[in-house]
């Protein structure tokens, strides 16, 4: 909720302009209600690849053998999936 206060507070100028072409308050929130579970989802989707990339990599480069589950990275894939629902709930 701190993150999406700080982006709209940082973009307060983008707001006005906008909302100075005609655009209504709730397309503004719209806005804002697409943007932040799109760049969460991003950064699951980048975060899962290095944790999924890295044991390969450290297997490769130092012999030993590492294991990745699937159940670990559906874990994480399903936090991201809680923790996003539950945002979009409070900032409704």
């Amino acid at each position: 909720m701190n993150i999406m206060l700080a982006s709209v507070s940082e973009r307060t100028r983008e707001i006005g302009i906008r909302r100075a072409l005609g655009a209504r308050q709730s397309d503004i929130i719209l806005q804002f209600l697409i943007e932040t579970p799109f760049l969460s989802l991003v950064g699951t989707l980048i975060g899962l690849g290095f944790g999924v990339l890295s044991p390969y990599l450290v297997s490769y480069l130092s012999g030993m053998t590492t294991i990745v589950l699937a159940m670990v990275a559906s874990y994480c894939f399903g936090c991201f999936v809680v923790c996003g629902d539950r945002f979009r709930h409070l900032s409704s």
